[in-house]
């Protein structure tokens, strides 16, 4: 079983995955004048970076039709 999904189709294994959460502030995010942070959080981003070793025209053939079925993927790992 694959460790990686995109849209429902499996993808085969990187060598290496890492996962980062991120927040995306609106221009209302700072500090009062008594220097209290103030964070409005618009929505929260994920990023996901993969690596892999030497990679065969198949594979990488999954992955970039993967990519390319819509703006918004659906990830699942």
């Amino acid at each position: 079983m694959s460790i990686l999904t995109i849209n429902g189709t499996s993808i085969p294994d990187p060598s290496e995955m890492t996962v980062g959460i991120f927040d995306l502030s609106s221009s209302k995010t700072g500090r009062t004048q008594a220097g209290r942070m103030i964070k409005d959080i618009v929505a929260r981003k994920s990023k996901l970076s993969i690596k892999y070793p030497t990679i065969t025209w198949q594979n990488a053939s999954i992955i970039l039709q993967a990519l390319e079925q819509d703006i918004f993927l659906n990830v699942r790992y």
